[in-house]
């Protein structure tokens, strides 16, 4: 995500080399779902998405990228 630290919204890329259905999903430290975005069939690609977290609390949080059965999870900063 960048920028990492974030303190107001932050931009998710991400690349598929073929069309998948995505969704990401946003938890804190303790395993809390905090949001979760249902992105539909996405073409092969580049895309992006934009998080909006100027109103979580400060802390770290993991994202977790899903495209067909395939997840990659990755942390960010929240200041």
């Amino acid at each position: 995500n960048i920028p990492n630290p974030v303190s107001s919204t932050s931009l998710i890329r991400f690349e598929m080399g073929q069309s998948r259905t995505v969704s990401i999903e946003v938890r804190d430290l303790m395993g809390k779902l905090i949001e979760q975005h249902d992105l539909g069939v996405l073409p092969a690609g580049q895309h992006q998405m934009e998080l909006d977290v100027a109103k979580w609390a400060a802390g770290t949080y993991s994202y977790t990228l899903s495209a067909d059965g395939l997840r990659t999870t990755k942390k960010m900063t929240v200041k």
